[in-house]
């Protein structure tokens, strides 16, 4: 009698622990798709740029072929050694929601300046 419960309750731990995995699996599939459909760049805003043009910026943000997705752009500014334009001294992401990005942009000094009349 003992060895039949015991097999019982083999079978549902085995049935449990398939329950776990596959629900496991779906969560982590759901993350997954919530991660690329929500989180999509659908525009940029440039703030604290005088001389380089807001264009530029964006433009160079969007060169990278994963920069479709905001908190890869986010991770890869703040968190990386990423190039930045040469004019640029710092940038840094924010988020305004999850599809748009505010780029905080502070740029290098001028260094010289020669006015011709």
């Amino acid at each position: 009698m003992e060895n039949m419960n015991r097999g019982r309750n083999l079978i549902n731990e085995k049935k449990k622990k398939k329950k776990r995995g596959m629900f496991r699996f779906i969560v982590v599939l759901l993350l997954i798709v919530v991660f690329v459909l929500l989180f999509q760049t659908r525009s940029i805003k440039v703030k604290g740029n005088e001389y380089y043009g807001e264009n530029s910026i964006i433009s160079w943000l969007e060169k990278d072929k994963l920069s479709m997705n905001t908190v890869y752009l986010f991770w890869k500014y703040n968190y990386t050694d990423a190039e930045v334009p040469s004019v640029v001294e710092e940038m840094k992401l924010t988020f305004e929601n999850p599809w748009t990005l505010v780029a905080h942009v502070k740029e290098k000094g001028k260094s010289g300046y020669v006015s011709f009349k």
